[in-house]
């Protein structure tokens, strides 16, 4: 298990030394006399792998990030797509034939970010609508990365959703072809294939 300290967007690891810079490319305000502003409150995180008592949690917390984040960009028949695909047997038959990580918070155990990877593919990265822009999604990226490259993986790929785009292409992710999954009823589901490829 790993353990994070996130001030504002950077995740940190005990100690300090930032891991995650700023999007903006900004650094955060410094620290003196070992004083933290009091605008920056310290969440305690850790990352583990997913067990089965995080299911429920798991699955309410991915419905919960598809409303809030995929509802004004998609229609209707595409967030139920997008749910069904994330449902929890689908999440449990990635568990058993892939990795799953998650994130939670130390305070109270809540899920806050979760990620999969299957083979060469990562899959089903969300953080919940109340935590994100605070560098969970990118820790949750950089571990699923050197899991690849620890298991000999040289290029990752990925579906990239309308709200990610910008997240992934940060995240050093091309942007390939465009598709456009028909959901029914004349609507659908526009997406991308990513790909990166990693650096051992």
């Amino acid at each position: 298990m790993r353990e994070i300290f996130t001030y504002g967007s950077v995740g940190r690891a005990p100690g300090n030394r930032c891991l995650y810079p700023e999007p903006d490319g900004k650094k955060p305000p410094p620290v003196t006399g070992g004083v933290r502003p009091k605008a920056m409150k310290e969440t305690k995180t850790m990352i583990r792998p997913f067990n089965e008592a995080d299911l429920h949690n798991l699955h309410r917390m991915i419905c919960e990030t598809i409303d809030a984040s995929y509802s004004e960009v998609y229609p209707p028949r595409a967030i139920r797509f997008f749910k069904e695909h994330h449902s929890e047997k689908k999440i449990v038959g990635r568990s058993v034939m892939g990795k799953i990580l998650v994130l939670i918070s130390e305070r109270d155990a809540s899920i806050l970010a979760t990620g999969s990877l299957m083979d060469s593919e990562i899959i089903g990265v969300f953080v919940h609508p109340d935590h994100q822009r605070q560098g969970y999604g990118k820790v949750i990226m950089a571990e699923l990365e050197k899991m690849a490259i620890a298991e000999s993986v040289s290029e990752i790929t990925l579906s990239i959703s309308l709200p990610s785009r910008k997240f992934y292409e940060y995240c050093g992710y091309d942007a390939l072809d465009e598709y456009a999954l028909d959901v029914g009823s004349g609507e659908y589901l526009r997406y991308w294939l990513g790909k990166k490829v990693l650096q051992p």
